[in-house]
């Protein structure tokens, strides 16, 4: 099973915090990382998650913009599998 690290977080926390969803922010990594595990095969690959989230009894789609990316430092040691690294890149919500 690959290993993903998503590199930034706290952007993405921020902008859920801005929402007042910040207690999906776990939800919203693991289904980050099921998706580059199954369908991500190449660096620098765009790709996106919907996730739906409960907010003052409302139904709220959130669809975020990932990419996948080569790590600044690789392991020096090639025996070692080197994570999948991910950025977050954006996000867009609507109420329903």
């Amino acid at each position: 099973m690959k290993q993903v690290e998503l590199v930034n977080r706290s952007v993405l926390e921020e902008r859920l915090e801005s929402l007042g969803l910040l207690e999906g922010t776990e939800r919203v990594i693991e289904r980050m990382k099921e998706h580059v595990r199954s369908m991500v095969m190449q660096l620098h690959e765009v790709f996106l998650v919907a996730v739906r989230f409960m907010k003052n009894d409302l139904l709220e789609t959130v669809r975020f913009a990932f990419t996948t990316t080569e790590h600044d430092d690789p392991p020096e040691d090639e025996g070692i599998e080197e994570p999948v690294h991910v950025v977050f890149l954006l996000l867009e919500h609507e109420e329903q």
